[in-house]
């Protein structure tokens, strides 16, 4: 009611105003108006469902990548710690329980694992040989006579102790008239003259045989494995003692020796061996000294 018709619209009869109004509302220039909306529409549908379609792919694909990459930073990470786990245990753990089990044996360190610990084993291994050989140095003053080099009295008696249940052999021997050498010749010739004697102890017997310096002038031989039945090999090593004793080539005088010999068949304390080889001994002393005698019952 509010709209001003122009004149050729007032003159119209009410049924031509309907008319009229119906060709504008539901004619064909409408109609191809809403045509040509719903066209733009549904185009506009369809490039808005291809960019999301198009956004969608692009978002999976970049998704794809990243959960793969995602995945192979995942495998490299565990490659990774797992190489750093075998690396601690070569490098490391290993080693230290190598160390440790060295180190309670009382030996040196292998040149293992990391180079930390090369170093530490280097530092290990020098203190250690110098340890060592404080200890040799030690034990050979501990158990060594300092002018012969032969084993000392308490060698002798823990050999006594060790082989309480064995078959051996003692020898004691005396240098007969010692102190006249010292008195006539000197200490320094003396001293000399007990280191001859040494040297014939060892070159003497074997190696599981075990002379001893057990007083000023007086020696033990502690001999392994030795019964009644092998007095001849006895008698064959005094003979040679007595004879390179008796040369005089290196400018000493000739020496003598007293010798006494005991058996243990184990049944014999060692106090008892050594009571026995001192009986026979002083059997040669009375005798005049210069020879050796068996312990005989």
């Amino acid at each position: 009611s509010d709209v001003e018709l122009s004149a050729a619209d007032a003159a119209l009869t009410p049924s031509e105003k309907i008319s009229a109004a119906e060709g504008i509302v539901f004619g064909d220039a409408y109609m191809d108006h809403v045509a040509s909306i719903e066209a733009n529409i549904a185009e506009c549908r369809a490039a808005l469902i291809e960019k999301i379609d198009a956004v969608q792919a692009q978002s999976q694909s970049t998704l794809h990548f990243m959960m793969a990459r995602q995945r192979t930073l995942a495998v490299l990470l565990l490659i990774v710690f797992i190489a750093i786990a075998l690396s601690v245990v070569v490098l490391v753990l290993l080693p230290l329980s190598t160390f440790s089990t060295h180190i309670r044996s009382n030996e040196p360190l292998p040149r293992i694992g990391a180079s930390e610990l090369h170093e530490l084993s280097d530092s290990y291994n020098a203190m250690y040989e110098e340890n060592m050989h404080s200890y040799d140095v030690l034990r050979q003053k501990a158990e060594h006579d300092v002018l012969t080099g032969m084993f000392n009295r308490s060698v002798f008696e823990r050999l006594l102790e060790m082989h309480a249940s064995d078959s051996y052999a003692i020898m004691i021997v005396d240098v007969d008239h010692f102190k006249g050498i010292n008195d006539t010749l000197g200490h320094d010739v003396g001293d000399a003259a007990l280191r001859k004697i040494a040297d014939q102890l060892r070159s003497a017997f074997r190696t599981t045989d075990y002379p001893c310096r057990i007083g000023g002038d007086e020696f033990a031989v502690f001999m392994t494995e030795m019964t009644e039945e092998l007095r001849y090999v006895v008698t064959a090593k005094v003979e040679s003692i007595r004879k390179g004793l008796a040369d005089t080539s290196d400018g000493l005088p000739a020496l003598t020796v007293s010798i006494g010999v005991a058996f243990n068949d184990g049944t014999l304390t060692g106090e008892q061996v050594f009571k026995r080889a001192d009986q026979a001994l002083f059997k040669v002393k009375e005798a005049g000294r210069n020879g050796f005698a068996f312990y005989e019952e």
